[in-house]
């Protein structure tokens, strides 16, 4: 189970265990072995961006990447309190 940041609030993101028999391995659901396998409409539906302890939306991923060189993180503060109120 992994906690992951949304605009709105946090969530819980879990997932399953899947064995391989090729490999003798055991790997979770959101492993990107797994992810990569599934087609391409599929995949999009997984709007989460995982790092190796966090996991966050895409909606807050777009908002970080929005501030760029020049912008303050007030400036992002602004944006995130805009986009849950509104």
């Amino acid at each position: 189970m992994r906690l992951v940041l949304d605009i709105k609030d946090y969530h819980y993101l879990t997932a399953e265990f899947y064995f391989c028999k090729a490999c003798n391995g055991t790997f979770i659901g959101w492993d990107k072995r797994i992810l990569d396998q599934l087609p391409s409409g599929v995949r999009y539906k997984f709007r989460v961006i995982l790092t190796y302890k966090y996991a966050c939306d895409s909606a807050m991923m777009s908002l970080l990447r929005l501030r760029t060189l020049g912008k303050s993180p007030g400036a992002l503060q602004n944006s995130i309190s805009t986009a849950r109120n509104g």
